[in-house]
C-alpha cells in the first residue's frame, strides 16, 4: 500500500522545516495529535543532515477485525534522516515502527520551496507478510497514515499561521 501527499505551504522551508528539525516543536506537534508517552530518543546533526528519532503512541479506532493485532493505543518508533539535497532542497528517509504489530512502515519526504513557500512532498510505503489478512491490515495502516499525514499538515499550517498574526 503506498500513501502519497504534497502539502503546500505559504511560508519559507526554514519555516516549515522547524516542525521537523527541533524536538520541542515534534513533542508539541505530536501531542497536539493526541499521542501520549512522547519522548525524543535522539535527535542530532550528522555529517550529511540531521537524524531524529522519537517514540509515541497513539490512540487506535480499529475494525473489529483487526482488533486482536492492534490494542486501543499503538506504540510507534518513528525515525527520520533528513540530509540536504544538491539543488537547496532537503530530503528524509523514514522508518516507522508500529511495535508489535506486523508491518513494514518506510517512506521519503522532499521538502523544497517555489514561488509561494515550500512543499513538502510525502511517500509512505505499508507492507505487512502476514498470511489471510495481511493486506487488511496493510490497508487500514495506509488509511491511518494518510488520516495522521492531513492532521500533522493542517497543525502545521494552524501553528505558522498564529504565529504569522503574532508576529
Amino acid at each position: 500500500m503506498k500513501c502519497t501527499a504534497s502539502h503546500q505551504y505559504s511560508h519559507s522551508l526554514d519555516q516549515v522545516y522547524l516542525f521537523f528539525r527541533d524536538a520541542e516543536t515534534i513533542s508539541e506537534k505530536y501531542a497536539a495529535l493526541k499521542a501520549i508517552n512522547i519522548s525524543t530518543i535522539r535527535n542530532e546533526d550528522t555529517d550529511d543532515g540531521f537524524i531524529s528519532e522519537t517514540e509515541r503512541e497513539l490512540p487506535a479506532d480499529v475494525p473489529a477485525l483487526l482488533a486482536s493485532i492492534l490494542g486501543d493505543y499503538n506504540k510507534l518508533i518513528q525515525k527520520e534522516h533528513w540530509y540536504s539535497k544538491d539543488d537547496g532542497s532537503l530530503g528524509c528517509d523514514m522508518t516507522i515502527d508500529l511495535v508489535g504489530v506486523p508491518v513494514k512502515i518506510e517512506g521519503h519526504m522532499h521538502l523544497h520551496e517555489n514561488e509561494t513557500g515550500a512543499i513538502n512532498d510525502v511517500t509512505i510505503e505499508i507492507s505487512s507478510s502476514l498470511p489471510l489478512i495481511g493486506s487488511s491490515l496493510a490497508r487500514y495502516v495506509a488509511g491511518d497514515c494518510k488520516k495522521s499525514m492531513e492532521q500533522e499538515y493542517q497543525y502545521i499550517q494552524g501553528q505558522l499561521q498564529a504565529a504569522e498574526v503574532a508576529g
